[in-house]
């Protein structure tokens, strides 16, 4: 005979959010945790391509903190952001911030800029490394729905398996059209 027992994976979250004038702020605080008998159905993503089942392992929980905030002063518009994750079992414990900063020079032509740090508390770097973002865009709009526009990013120490501390630099240029 089979016995079937339920799923006993649980999820719980916390948020507050705060809208006034120029300033947009945002805290959550959310926590998944997998029980002695975790969901055969839930999917996660190993080595960013692989899906595998069951990323927590059984008893286990992970647990994420996020503030982030803007304030507008006029063309200008002033980002910033911290993250934590921290899993029971070790297999995470890092620390992001970062800082953006988005300038309309006109109303057509707005300037974007936005550096991401993230730092592992982990021991061995390899599985989740130490990381840097930049970014810059440009959007100019052609018309109220079509807007052409360039982004460029460089990520140093890039936390995919293949390619573990190496850099990546994308640009991209394209055409944008909202119906």
């Amino acid at each position: 005979s089979t016995t079937k027992t339920s799923n006993q994976n649980g999820y719980s979250a916390f948020s507050v959010k705060y809208n006034q004038g120029p300033v947009n702020a945002i805290y959550y605080t959310g926590q998944e945790t997998a029980g002695p008998n975790a969901a055969a159905g839930t999917v996660g993503m190993d080595t960013q391509t692989t899906p595998v089942a069951n990323v927590l392992a059984v008893n286990t929980n992970v647990k994420w903190n996020i503030a982030a905030a803007n304030y507008n002063f006029g063309a200008t518009t002033l980002y910033a952001g911290f993250t934590t994750t921290k899993a029971s079992d070790g297999s995470e414990d890092s620390k992001s911030d970062n800082v953006g900063l988005k300038y309309q020079v006109d109303g057509n032509l707005s300037l974007a800029a936005n550096l991401l740090n993230r730092r592992s508390n982990l021991t061995s770097q390899a599985a989740a490394p130490n990381a840097k973002l930049t970014g810059l865009g440009a959007d100019y709009a052609l018309s109220k729905t079509t807007a052409v526009y360039f982004r460029y990013e460089n990520v140093k120490n890039i936390a995919i398996a293949s390619s573990v501390g190496q850099a990546q630099t994308t640009n991209a240029v394209g055409l944008r059209v909202a119906f």
